[in-house]
């Protein structure tokens, strides 16, 4: 900023440091986008609810997979059962993700949930069925189908204003966002981030839906006496 400073002053363009003095340096607001991502209970009925449809099915599973545990498409790609280890009882999968590989190379150890490993189980294993591209349209199509996530929401075309859908805004990448949400108000957060192998807070809080009703029954830690 000085040398900028100095050569406007040689030039004669400014007469005195009030230039510099007046200089404000103003905050970036960039505006959040809406998320949408689904509550437990409505994984539940996603998942209980059932296609006739082969490929609609797999796909509803691989987005259920992907809403338990968190993971990336590119996680998808590569998974690998051989991975899956026992820990305290549970399943657990290791990974570096290939978003990270090159970075930080950072371990990511997810626990499964009981629904995870029936749904590996029904995939049997094989994760990697379709391109990203074609899962996210047959998402569309089996969540519009579903009639669980048909409700207009705020987000809305740039060009035309037509509000979206619900149905419309959710893709396999809301798997993460729907995983993390669920959780970061019930997981430490170092235990999270060891999960989704995050190394910053920052970016952590990302995925996190901003648009859910707050939960009032936080603060009756205060009506809690001695």
């Amino acid at each position: 900023m000085t040398g900028s400073f100095a050569y406007l002053k040689e030039k004669n363009l400014i007469e005195d440091e009030r230039f510099l003095k007046n200089y404000k340096k103003r905050e970036i607001i960039i505006a959040e986008k809406i998320k949408t991502t689904l509550l437990i209970d409505e994984l539940h009925e996603l998942y209980n609810h059932k296609f006739e449809d082969v490929t609609f099915e797999q796909v509803k599973l691989l987005f259920l997979f992907s809403c338990l545990t968190g993971f990336r498409w590119k996680d998808i790609e590569e998974f690998d059962k051989d991975f899956i280890s026992d820990m305290k009882g549970r399943k657990v999968y290791k990974h570096i993700a290939s978003k990270t590989r090159n970075t930080n190379g950072k371990v990511a150890t997810i626990p499964f949930c009981n629904l995870a490993i029936e749904i590996l189980e029904k995939l049997e294993y094989n994760l990697f069925r379709f391109s990203n591209g074609y899962a996210n349209r047959v998402l569309h199509k089996l969540l519009e189908k579903s009639n669980l996530f048909n409700e207009t929401t705020l987000a809305q075309d740039a060009k035309t204003g037509r509000r979206y859908k619900r149905y419309e805004l959710l893709t396999m990448h809301k798997g993460r966002d729907t995983f993390i949400t669920n959780l970061i108000d019930t997981v430490p957060l170092n235990e999270l981030m060891s999960y989704t192998s995050h190394e910053k807070l920052s970016t952590l809080q990302k995925y996190i839906d901003k648009s859910r009703d707050i939960n009032p029954e936080f603060v009756t830690i205060f009506d809690k006496k001695g």
